[in-house]
């Protein structure tokens, strides 16, 4: 099993086409993201607190992939665990075997990972959200210059994890 230890901050845009323009090494990809729920809910399962996904990135095997994020201030801190990787077939199954749920799935439309002065970015198209930037920072300094680099093309920065933000855009009962 993989473990990543991570801090980010992710962006709401107006439009993508600025930052698509001032950054270099840009490379696609398509990913999707179904989200599962414990069958039998006790509270102790919160997306803002933790969350479990099926990723499917391009024609790679999908991954199992555990989230778990705490905030301070803008910037998310946390760590994800690669549980498992195989078809999406056999991983969904899995996940049902273990009493979990698909609840909701996050579907990028189009994205990019790209550089963008010093940071890394992950400029995504999300259904129904539309243009955001996820960025590996230094912490909230190194935040908050990028959100000011970006200027008047920022729209909302995230202060909680993009599922429990995307469950109360579209009012999906957790």
């Amino acid at each position: 099993m993989k473990v990543k230890e991570e801090r980010e901050v992710r962006v709401i845009l107006r439009d993508a086409a600025p930052v698509l323009a001032s950054g270099s090494n840009r490379r696609e990809y398509a990913l999707a993201d179904t989200y599962y729920l414990p069958e039998q809910r006790n509270g102790f399962w919160k997306v803002e607190r933790r969350n479990l996904r099926l990723r499917k990135f391009g024609h790679a095997e999908a991954e199992i992939v555990l989230s778990v994020p705490e905030f301070r201030g803008i910037v998310k801190y946390g760590r994800k665990y690669f549980i498992a990787s195989g078809t999406e077939s056999q991983l969904a199954e899995m996940l049902e075997d273990l009493g979990f749920a698909p609840a909701f799935k996050i579907q990028r439309k189009r994205g990019y990972f790209l550089d963008y002065s010093h940071w890394n970015l992950a400029l995504e198209e999300i259904d129904g959200i539309g243009w955001t930037i996820d960025a590996d920072v230094s912490g909230e300094e190194d935040a908050w210059n990028l959100v000011n680099s970006l200027g008047e093309n920022v729209v909302e920065v995230l202060k909680e994890p993009l599922p429990s933000y995307f469950c109360k855009t579209f009012n999906i009962e957790i």
